[in-house]
């Protein structure tokens, strides 16, 4: 197990101006599978995000310009949010077919996958399914294992509390807990307040029982040769010790980032320390391919 050392990378904040997003939906073929909505910019090695539970993938945009002068980066929008028509079958493990289906229709063999919270349970299954094709796996404040009993209660509490008040107090209530200062956080907290629409309900609901209902991971991750990056906030309320921890030793190759004074949002909280991680990360996975 090793810890990525500090980046040297300099930050490039600027666009070059032939580098063209292309954004479409995906329908697959395979009626069982959900649309996507994608993003896709840049050119090189290909890395994938993937966003979590009541965000889209405008989450993603601090570091995103950053990615991009150096890879092909592809975002997409899960079912229900963003840009994506909802899917009242969707399940995490389907979403990670979803997702493989719409990487074959871009004829992408090879890439790091990262999911955030939620996005992190569809790349853990992902890994389970097309490990092959992986080159490396980030869980960003994210972990791989079924949720507890006490979890399941929560979760099931927070539906309960979605039925009965509805989602805007869902939303205030939830959403300032997820950052290490709300304060200095607050017009993101707001934008993502004002995007979901009474109806989400449904899909917040939705997804609630899908991570209920999620597998476990602990037995594929373990001796893994898929090299796995664990970006961790200090101050993250969302994730309890025992599963941010205990699944570092599990990967033949864990690269560890745990972010100070950062909860459970580092891609808003900590962008550019985020950034480098990841291009640290797939600097080392590309390499490490080439030397297989």
């Amino acid at each position: 197990m090793s810890v990525i050392e500090q980046s040297k990378f300099a930050p490039l904040y600027q666009l070059s101006s032939d580098l063209r997003t292309e954004s479409k939906i995906y329908v697959p073929v395979d009626k069982k599978l959900s649309a996507l909505s994608y993003e896709i910019s840049g050119e090189g090695d290909t890395l994938l995000l993937v966003h979590g539970f009541g965000f889209d993938s405008t989450i993603w945009n601090k570091i995103k310009p950053l990615l991009i002068p150096h890879y092909k980066v592809i975002t997409v929008d899960l079912p229900g949010f963003g840009d994506s028509p909802f899917d009242k079958n969707a399940s995490l493990d389907s979403l990670a077919k979803s997702i493989d289906s719409l990487l074959i229709y871009l004829e992408i063999s090879k890439l790091v996958l990262v999911g955030h919270s939620m996005g992190g349970y569809i790349a853990a299954a992902y890994h389970s399914r097309y490990v092959n094709k992986l080159s490396g796996i980030c869980l960003f404040h994210s972990h791989i294992y079924e949720d507890t009993d006490e979890k399941k209660i929560a979760r099931s509490k927070s539906i309960e509390f979605i039925e009965s008040r509805g989602l805007r107090p869902y939303l205030k209530e939830m959403l300032p807990g997820l950052f290490h200062d709300p304060v200095v956080h607050q017009q993101s907290i707001l934008q993502f307040t004002n995007k979901m629409k009474g109806s989400d309900s449904v899909v917040l609901t939705h997804y609630l029982n899908a991570m209920i209902e999620r597998n476990d991971y602990e037995e594929v991750f373990y001796k893994t040769e898929v090299p796995v990056l664990f970006i961790l906030g200090k101050d993250d309320p969302a994730i309890s010790g025992d599963h941010a921890y205990n699944q570092l030793l599990l990967p033949v190759t864990s690269k560890i980032c745990i972010l100070d004074n950062c909860a459970h949002m580092g891609m808003l909280e900590k962008p550019y320390q985020s950034y480098q991680q990841l291009r640290s990360f797939m600097h080392y996975c590309f390499s490490f391919e080439l030397s297989r």
